[in-house]
């Protein structure tokens, strides 16, 4: 099912899944955008990022931007294809952290999950 509205997790839910130390973003197709619906302490930590809205910021309006560039159009397309067309999500790409010059490889994965009332994340 197409939601025209940003998902939210109830209170409890979301408390849970922002708390993980592993690192997890979710993410909801609206409007041809991919648009961040959750991410948790590991996503910010693993990424140096200053919090959770800072991080929700940053993926919003420029999710490749510490992304090396020979990597930015594979992911961008491969993210593209996933939202569109569903499948897995597999890609190995290098990016930095807010904070640091060097480089990070980083081995992203997802998958589509549907909630209980039939929003696709």
């Amino acid at each position: 099912m197409w939601s025209s509205e940003k998902y939210r997790f109830d209170d409890a839910a979301k408390k849970t899944l922002e708390q993980l130390r592993t690192p997890l973003a979710v993410y909801q197709f609206l409007n041809k955008r991919v648009v961040t619906v959750l991410v948790s302490d590991g996503f910010i930590d693993l990424l140096e990022l200053e919090d959770r809205e800072k991080a929700v910021y940053l993926m919003d309006h420029d999710m490749y931007e510490a992304t090396h560039p020979d990597d930015k159009a594979r992911i961008a397309d491969e993210a593209v294809r996933f939202a569109t067309q569903g499948g897995k999500y597999d890609v190995v790409y290098r990016t930095r952290t807010v904070k640091g010059d060097e480089y990070r490889i980083l081995h992203a994965i997802g998958e589509h999950v549907y909630t209980e009332d039939g929003v696709r994340l």
